[in-house]
């Protein structure tokens, strides 16, 4: 494995086992495990990531606040990377209810991102705050 893609894949564990079992749910609803962990590492344009994280705040956080509303995510979290010249800075977690993962609730994902209204970020979207490196999925252990 390449030093680089093991200190992704190793921080990717660490951060995966500091997550608690479940995030906040509305009120009513009872907490459903996390069986799958999707984590997704970000490289923001500007060494200071701060406007890539409130983009993704704004954006994709919203729309996974309305997914664990719906239990079809478990949690979502942000970290952001303490050290510099790394291949990512910014890394996003997101718990699911099945093995699946993203793929298990595409469909009904989808129709949250239909809904949403990009909320840009001093004027810029994604594409030109940072960009994804990478992806891994994780399941957790018994």
């Amino acid at each position: 494995m390449r030093p680089i893609a093991r200190r992704a894949t190793l921080a990717g564990l660490a951060a995966s086992a500091a997550l608690p079992a479940a995030s906040a749910l509305a009120s009513g609803q009872t907490a459903r495990p996390t069986r799958s962990f999707e984590l997704t590492f970000l490289k923001s344009h500007d060494a200071d990531p701060g406007a890539l994280v409130r983009f993704i705040t704004a954006n994709w956080f919203e729309m996974d606040r309305v997914a664990v509303e719906q239990g079809i995510m478990t949690e979502y979290r942000l970290l952001q990377s303490a050290g510099t010249g790394e291949p990512w800075n910014v890394l996003v977690i997101v718990g699911y209810p099945t093995p699946e993962g993203y793929a298990g609730i595409a469909p009904a994902f989808e129709a949250i991102r239909a809904a949403h209204t990009i909320v840009p970020i001093d004027g810029k979207r994604l594409k030109d705050l940072g960009s994804i490196v990478m992806s891994r999925k994780l399941m957790p252990s018994a």
